[in-house]
């Protein structure tokens, strides 16, 4: 059975939560990113900025804290694909962040799943 280790982006843009909205939604558009994990200053996870929370036109300078996610759904890289995309339609969500000991070392979002 694949592992989420198999399918999952590990070139992640990361952010801290100081980070202002302009730039990051600049780069989510220019990379075709669908989110951001926002980290603390030790990178630990600590929220996620998604193209929907930038659907609507915040100010450029706006920080990121004011609009990211803070209920983040996680999973290690040993899960399998099937558990992920269960975790997925249960929380109602498009991304998932992978991380191990509490660090950000990939992405999977639900068209890497299907």
């Amino acid at each position: 059975m694949d592992t989420v280790a198999q399918i999952m982006s590990t070139e992640v843009h990361t952010a801290t939560s100081s980070a202002v909205i302009g730039p990051l939604r600049e780069l989510m558009l220019r990379e075709h990113i669908g989110c951001i994990p926002i980290v603390d200053v030790d990178g630990a996870l600590c929220g996620i900025i998604t193209s929907q929370d930038l659907v609507e036109e915040w100010p450029p300078m706006m920080g990121v804290a004011t609009v990211m996610s803070t209920d983040v759904v996680t999973v290690p890289p040993h899960r399998s694909v099937v558990e992920a995309a269960r975790a997925m339609v249960s929380a109602r969500t498009h991304h998932l962040v992978v991380t191990e000991r509490d660090l950000v070392v990939g992405v999977v979002s639900s068209y890497d799943v299907m």
